[in-house]
């Protein structure tokens, strides 16, 4: 059983998308450090570009690798409009976690951002593969199928 979980289209894309989480987490502080120690910006000017271009990457290495979606064209817009709602609901989500962690049963700090992380992961990943890239429906002609000329 657990062989077949780890084989899993879904345990594969759970794992794609913690991993693309990770590098739009470097992304983030890169950008953030970037502009405020370098670039010389305002630390929320600077937090912002670096959730825009993180967010930016995260939907395209989710979208082309982790849900390989193929959807173009106009839809697009559409797609990464979701992928960037359902982002800053699960930030809302996270801080609101952490809050209740927090000021509720005293819970240092960097633990309740874990707790929070792993409960809006399950939230973004399932959002997002179920609205966001939800698998398009292919109807298969009746003139398409082999044997029929």
């Amino acid at each position: 059983m657990v062989k077949k979980i780890l084989k899993s289209q879904l345990f594969n894309q759970f794992w794609k998308f913690c991993i693309v989480g990770f590098i739009g987490t470097a992304i983030d502080f890169g950008v953030l450090n970037l502009g405020v120690e370098v670039i010389h910006l305002n630390v929320y000017l600077a937090a912002a570009i670096a959730f825009v271009l993180a967010a930016s990457n995260n939907f395209a290495l989710n979208k082309y690798w982790t849900f390989l979606n193929k959807v173009k064209g106009n839809k697009l817009f559409g797609q990464y409009f979701r992928y960037l709602l359902i982002s800053i609901g699960g930030l809302m989500l996270n801080l609101g976690i952490m809050y209740a962690l927090i000021e509720g049963i005293d819970l240092w700090y960097n633990w309740a951002k874990v707790f929070a992380t792993a409960l809006v992961i399950m939230w973004n990943f399932s959002l997002n593969k179920y609205w966001t890239f939800k698998p398009v429906d292919v109807k298969v002609e009746s003139n398409d199928v082999i044997g029929n000329s």
